[in-house]
């Protein structure tokens, strides 16, 4: 599906999330429909990362509003891939959920062709979307464009370098969706992780990179890195004063990151259902979507019928830059 039509599906399926506050779901008592015993969630990165707090927040609530005990179980390895195998091979009675970054669903399967150990669509069915990552465009104080065009036209003039957290992570498809819409070359330079990118940036050892916004925002406020544009169709409340890049010339950019909670793909609807009216009670609840905040995600949420529309949309709209730029793992 070439890029531009993937965009206009995207941009369709974006305008079926909705907030918290606008959620219908049921009570929280509806978590009493869930199965009997010990519930577990399935993360598949370390501890300390987003997909563990928000996993760690629904298993304190679960266990707050309706005394359900939620165990948060870390797997992480392989991109995602371990814990997503785990969670696809679990007993489909409703005990298991995994809970995970958009990527592992939807470019881990063109990245990773002969070789992944799990099919996203077959193994995995969607409960909900619980969250969302926004990135933002930094570049190092001494470039001297204070705008994005000023930094497109910058760019066109002289050769530059930007960083990310390594091929195929939310960065580098950020920047890579947002040179097509601009029609404007930049280097790459990949490194091993989120952490390294930033300092390079800092360090100005590359001048520019898409950083998830809870990382950049200590930079940005210290006079460190300049924000010129965030990646999202609406403004980010963590930075207000910054536009989007579609403000900023380029109609249509709209590019988030979520977290899906899944579960293997046979759990009865009946169980799917009930899951998906627990997820939506808690995320409406405003204090939830405060401390969701508090860790620099966006208090999103969408329907299992809507994510499942919204990841098949996003691996088609990631497809054609995967295979562009040649991104592969045997």
């Amino acid at each position: 599906m070439p890029f531009r039509t993937a965009r206009r599906l995207l941009t369709r399926t974006c305008a079926i999330l909705v907030s918290g506050l606008a959620l219908a779901g049921s009570p929280l008592h509806a978590a009493t429909s869930l199965p009997d015993g010990q519930l577990q969630l399935i993360a598949p990165f370390s501890a300390g990362g987003p997909v563990d707090a928000i996993g760690r927040l629904l298993a304190e609530r679960l266990s707050h509003e309706v005394g359900r005990s939620l165990i948060v179980l870390n797997q992480p390895g392989a991109s995602g891939n371990i814990g997503a195998a785990a969670a696809a091979k679990a007993p489909p009675d409703g005990r298991t959920v995994f809970l995970t970054t958009d990527t592992v669903l939807t470019v881990n399967p063109l990245i990773y062709r002969n070789n992944l150990p799990f099919d996203p669509d077959s193994d995995l069915r969607a409960v909900g979307t619980t969250g969302g990552i926004s990135l933002v465009l930094v570049v190092h104080p001494e470039v001297p464009a204070q705008t994005l065009r000023e930094f497109v036209t910058l760019a066109r003039s002289q050769p530059l370098h930007y960083g990310s957290g390594g091929s195929g992570a939310p960065g580098h498809l950020t920047f890579e969706a947002f040179l097509d819409a601009a029609d404007v070359k930049i280097d790459h330079i990949s490194y091993k992780g989120n952490a390294p990118a930033v300092r390079a940036v800092l360090g100005g050892e590359v001048k520019a990179g898409f950083v998830g916004i809870s990382n950049a925002l200590p930079h940005i406020q210290a006079g460190k890195l300049r924000a010129l544009a965030v990646s999202t169709a609406e403004r980010s409340p963590f930075l207000p004063d910054t536009p989007t890049i579609a403000e900023s010339g380029y109609p249509g950019f709209d590019v988030r990151f979520n977290l899906y909670t899944m579960v293997p793909a046979a759990t009865p609807d009946a169980v799917v259902e009930a899951w998906e009216s627990t997820l939506a009670a808690i995320l409406r609840n405003p204090e939830v979507r405060q401390r969701i905040m508090q860790v620099g995600l966006d208090p999103v949420y969408a329907s299992a019928d809507a994510t499942t529309q919204r990841m098949r949309a996003d691996r088609d709209r990631w497809q054609p830059i995967v295979e562009r730029l040649g991104i592969t793992v045997e």
